[in-house]
Order: C-alpha cells, then structure tokens, then sequence
C-alpha cells in the first residue's frame, strides 16, 4: 500500500515538474524569456526514470498488496511483508531524491563511480529478470540507495 501511495505522490511531483518546463517554453514562445533552463528538463528526465522504477517495485509487489487486502476480511495475517524493506527504501529514498528541486546533482565526487555501479546493476537486473523475478525489486531497491 504505501508502494502505490508513494508512486501517486512520485508521479504528482513529476507532473509538477514537467508543468514548470512547460510553463517556460511558452514564456520563451511569448517572448517573456530568451532562454530555457536546461535543469528543468534534466531534472524531469532525471525523475521520470525514477518514476518508472518505482512503478516496476510498485507492479512486482503488487500480488502482495492483493494476498493481504483478501485475507484481511478472513482475519488471517501475511506471515511476513516481503514488499516491507522495498517500501521502506523507496519512500527514505524520496527526501533525499527531491531536494534541490529533483535535480541530479552531477557534479559530486564519485558521480562516475556511481554511474558504472548502475550500468552493473541494469546488467544483473537484465540477467536475472527471466530466472527469478523476486531479485528485480531488491536490484531496484539497491539503485535508490545509490
């Protein structure tokens, strides 16, 4: 629940984004600006590839979501929560991911580091999405805490 609850609120915020950058490409096509900022549209590129992350964590714990809303009536509980630690995850994630206006922040010192640990991490989630499926929300999991 709190997975669905936090895309809801990832995509409002991406949508609050991409209005911004539209609203200055028709300040520019009135005449109001001369020129764009082009951290805006970084920065919604930036978020909109988090936003489809966050849906595939969302959409992969989704039988979760289903197994607990039908046993609920029953009074018989989930064993454990294996969506838990995804959502704990994604939603620490966001105070970090939304600061300075969802901006990347490029200029950091291991910034290229970061980026081949990624490159590594679509690479596993590429080998292993067709053998066991469950890996893809904990790989997904590990590039928010990057």
């Amino acid at each position: 629940l709190a997975l669905c609850l936090g895309y809801t609120c990832y995509f409002l915020k991406l949508f609050q984004m991409y209005q911004e950058y539209l609203e200055g490409l028709v300040k520019r096509a009135v005449g109001l600006r001369d020129e764009d900022d082009p951290s805006i549209l970084l920065g919604v590129n930036f978020q909109l590839t988090l936003a489809l992350l966050w849906l595939m964590v969302t959409m992969l714990n989704l039988p979760t979501l289903l197994s607990w809303s039908q046993n609920l009536p029953h009074g018989i509980p989930l064993p454990a929560d294996p969506s838990l630690i995804h959502a704990v995850i994604l939603c620490g994630s966001l105070s970090v991911l939304w600061q300075n206006d969802g901006k990347p922040k490029v200029e950091k010192k291991y910034f290229s580091v970061i980026a081949i640990i990624l490159q590594g991490l679509a690479i596993f989630i590429a080998t292993f999405a067709m053998v066991t499926i469950y890996r893809i929300s904990f790989a997904i999991s590990a590039v928010f805490v990057l």
